[in-house]
């Protein structure tokens, strides 16, 4: 009879162990629409909820790869009425399966499926940075922008760099593995080969750089490229690239002309003497306030890369301010405020006098 009592007390602990649910909510009319319920929990499990490690969401794509280092995805849990709701920052993707990784005592790892909603847009490549067509032989980075989520696959096999004559360069760009993707999956970022391109490494000697000066080719993103919900793009996209000579010269914040704004309702502009690599005028310009404290406001980006313009959320009161430009700031090239990317190992020394720039403005 013990042994009995044993035996149900043990199934009963693990069915509460495991008697978690977890359901996407898909009626529109709920206000919880578009969110992960976790539901049936025990009354220790709803007090645990507060820590940041009771449950974590994983695209299942990514969660099978076994890293150690991969981050979970951003959102936050809400509690209603016992029952917890895992509300996404950026939507769930339809038709793709997601893990719910609740870590209460024993791990306890489920799986779902986020049904499909609605009629899914084809999504389509709506621009490449540089915009410009003209880039430097030794030019770094491309930015490849999709109007909606991609896939987790190889991307490498849909681009393709081609010449004049439709010859495919061979092996021109750094395969990185996973994919470079922006958080929302809709950006792209390809690097070329860096070997190829830094002077007086092995790859340069034997390949040379993936663009030749006076070269015209044409980068392709086939059609064949999935989405995150498994269609292939609209059309394929294609880029044509003419090639002048390799920049080895660093940016310079004396060489840029600053406009501050003259009326609260002005935006701060800056023109480049040249252009400039998309993804670290994002990252690496900003204002501040005198006491250091970040304006809120959107940043947009013209003229090719040529010009940057912050619009603060609200006008600019009157008082002290300061154009924050951090060392990360690039060239096509991948030259930044303090040293060459592609430069002789014997002139390759880091010039420090441009460091992190301060410049402050008044508002008056």
């Amino acid at each position: 009879m013990k042994n009995l009592i044993s035996i149900l007390f043990f199934v009963l602990l693990w069915v509460s162990l495991f008697s978690q649910e977890v359901e996407f909510i898909a009626e529109k009319s709920n206000a919880f629409f578009g969110t992960i319920k976790i539901s049936d929990l025990s009354k220790k499990e709803l007090n645990e909820i507060t820590e940041n490690n009771f449950a974590k969401i994983y695209l299942k794509e990514l969660y099978d790869l076994n890293r150690d280092d991969l981050p979970p995805m951003m959102g936050e849990f809400i509690l209603k009425k016992k029952v917890v709701y895992f509300k996404p920052r950026f939507p769930f993707i339809q038709n793709k399966e997601y893990i719910v990784e609740i870590n209460w005592e024993e791990k306890i790892i489920k799986s779902i499926l986020i049904p499909t909603l609605v009629k899914l847009p084809v999504v389509s490549v709506v621009e490449c940075y540089p915009s410009v067509h003209w880039v430097p032989a030794n030019l770094l980075k491309m930015y490849i922008q999709f109007s909606g989520p991609m896939g987790l696959g190889n991307v490498y096999e849909h681009i393709k760099l081609l010449t004049a004559n439709g010859v495919e360069v061979r092996r021109p760009f750094l395969e990185i593995q996973p994919p470079l993707w922006d958080s929302s999956q809709q950006r792209l970022t390809i690097w070329f080969d860096p070997g190829r391109i830094k002077q007086e490494l092995t790859p340069h000697e034997n390949m040379g750089p993936p663009l030749k000066e006076k070269g015209k080719y044409k980068l392709v993103v086939s059609k064949n490229i999935k989405d995150a919900n498994g269609q292939m793009i609209l059309k394929d996209f294609e880029k044509r690239i003419y090639v002048s000579a390799a920049d080895r010269e660093k940016p310079t914040v004396n060489k840029w002309n600053i406009k501050f704004p003259s009326m609260p309702s002005y935006p701060l502009k800056i023109k480049f003497n040249e252009y400039m690599d998309y993804g670290t005028l994002y990252s690496g310009i900003g204002v501040v306030d005198e006491n250091h404290k970040p304006v809120p406001g959107a940043i947009a980006i013209i003229s090719h890369e040529l010009e940057w313009y912050f619009y603060p959320d609200e006008y600019w009161k009157k008082g002290k301010y300061i154009l924050m430009v951090s060392e990360k700031i690039e060239d096509l090239a991948g030259n930044n405020l303090i040293r060459l990317f592609d430069a002789k190992y014997e002139s390759g020394k880091l010039n420090k006098a441009e460091s992190v720039q301060e410049i402050p403005f008044v508002i008056k």
